[in-house]
């Protein structure tokens, strides 16, 4: 079995606050898209994904959510987004995440996506993962990700493509 490469396709670093960050045009040269970003989040804020600028009822996810005792298990079905996860309220967390997009342009089949998140603030860790699929079998040719409290300046968003 052949070991995976990662291409950097391309990188965004923030420059002042903004709500949504978009990779558009992107290469159909590798078999999975990864994206990795580091943001400052406010308190209760909320990270979505959209794939296509596709904002009808067509992505549906399970998450597992866990933060210092507690745990958390969710599903959601027929969202126009996916979501990563949100920050605890009250609180302000650095997030770190990993979001990988498989068979991103196949045509044949609809698109399974899959993320891993680790926030920490002053007082709380908070770790997900979730699981979920994009309801269309068209490729993926755009990424927007949206920070409900706006990425603020010195957050970084990366998209690497994997090759086989």
């Amino acid at each position: 079995m052949a070991t995976p490469t990662y291409s950097l396709i391309d990188s965004i670093s923030i420059g002042s606050s903004t709500p949504s960050v978009t990779f558009s045009t992107l290469t159909q040269d590798y078999r999975d898209l990864v994206v990795n970003w580091q943001t400052l989040c406010g308190a209760g804020s909320q990270t979505l994904v959209r794939l296509n600028n596709d904002s009808g009822g067509n992505y549906h996810q399970t998450q597992i959510v866990t933060y210092n005792a507690n745990n958390y298990v969710g599903q959601s079905n027929g969202d126009t987004y996916y979501r990563t996860e949100r920050i605890i309220a009250g609180q302000s967390a650095m997030e770190n995440t990993e979001l990988t997009i498989m068979d991103y342009s196949a045509t044949d089949k609809n698109k399974c996506i899959f993320s891993r998140v680790t926030e920490v603030s002053s007082s709380n860790g908070r770790n997900a993962v979730a699981s979920g699929r994009w309801q269309s079998n068209a490729a993926v040719t755009s990424i927007t990700i949206f920070n409900s409290n706006n990425f603020v300046s010195g957050d970084s968003i990366h998209i690497y493509g994997i090759e086989a």
